[in-house]
């Protein structure tokens, strides 16, 4: 019996149909290049994240515990342009500044921007001594209040600069500092709602 021989098939690869894309911090970072990513056609970009070392962008070495991450939202030719979706604080950094006789006051909450952009907020403060419940209340409910005042008057992009610079920080932390002497005024975590179609 004669053997059929069987129909080969081309198999198209579409990884080689892919274009790579150059990815781009925003204006704040000089639009440094992040990185290069594939895609078949730019609509694919969009949403995608990249993460990257704080220390990297500005060669601070003490910045080397803030993670920032870019989501593409904008993409011109092979140019893949990104905003900030997240900051966050490592951990282990955060751990350094909590010692003896020290007080960690950590709050969540939503925040809304001039320009109606919903962010997550964690911020964390240090006092400079042990302190009561009345106090840790006290605290909270002042940072609810001056965040929420800061972000209703400025834009997202603006907001996110005045905590990269440490500008809200240091200002929070002269404002709150009436209420009770403070060591460390930070924001552990910030991050970049979606938002509802």
């Amino acid at each position: 019996m004669a053997k059929v021989k069987k129909k080969s098939q081309k198999t198209i690869d579409s990884w080689k149909k892919k274009r790579w894309h150059k990815v781009v911090a925003p204006k704040l970072f000089n639009e440094q290049e992040l990185g290069k990513t594939p895609a078949l056609d730019t609509g694919m970009l969009e949403g995608r994240t990249i993460a990257t070392s704080l220390m990297t962008l500005t060669r601070d070495m003490k910045q080397a515990g803030t993670t920032v991450t870019f989501e593409v939202h904008r993409v011109q030719g092979d140019t893949a342009f990104t905003r900030i979706k997240e900051v966050e604080i490592m951990p282990s950094s955060i751990k350094r500044l909590v010692r003896r006789h020290r007080d960690l006051v950590e709050d969540s909450f939503i925040i809304t921007t001039s320009d109606d952009i919903k962010v997550r907020i964690k911020p964390f403060l240090v006092t400079k001594n042990c302190t009561n419940n009345s106090i840790g209340t006290a605290l909270r409910k002042a940072l609810r209040i001056e965040l929420a005042r800061i972000a209703s008057k400025t834009p997202y992009e603006s907001f996110v600069t005045d905590v990269l610079s440490r500008r809200l920080q240091n200002g929070l932390r002269s404002t709150l500092s009436k209420i009770y002497p403070l060591r460390n005024c930070d924001i552990r975590k910030l991050s970049l709602l979606p938002t509802k179609n």
